[in-house]
């Protein structure tokens, strides 16, 4: 469920942007976390441009249900749980540990 919930928010918050050669950018997080083991780090993995490339903040993924750490964890200034990405959020924990290696 979480990683659904994780696709729908990418997807709503990816449209009508493209990467660099001009394919849809949702298909790149989807590579990212088909490379991902458990719910958790495939939610992160789908999530973790969000913050940084759209509109979408931290207090709305978790108004929506995601977890403080998959939030945290795929923070902008976080590069996947490595480093705070606000005053009021900790370092990310856990499911973006593994994530740099399929970004």
């Amino acid at each position: 469920m979480l990683e659904e919930l994780a696709f729908e928010i990418a997807k709503a918050a990816h449209a009508g942007q493209t990467d660099k050669a001009g394919l849809d950018y949702i298909l790149h997080p989807l590579q990212v976390a088909a490379e991902m083991t458990t719910d958790e780090e495939k939610a992160v993995a789908l999530l973790h441009d969000i913050i940084e490339d759209t509109d979408v903040t931290a207090s709305e993924l978790l108004a929506r249900g995601l977890p403080d750490n998959v939030v945290e964890a795929g923070g902008p200034e976080a590069q996947f749980g490595f480093e705070p990405f606000g005053a009021d959020h900790p370092k990310g924990q856990g499911a973006g540990r593994e994530i740099p290696q399929g970004d």
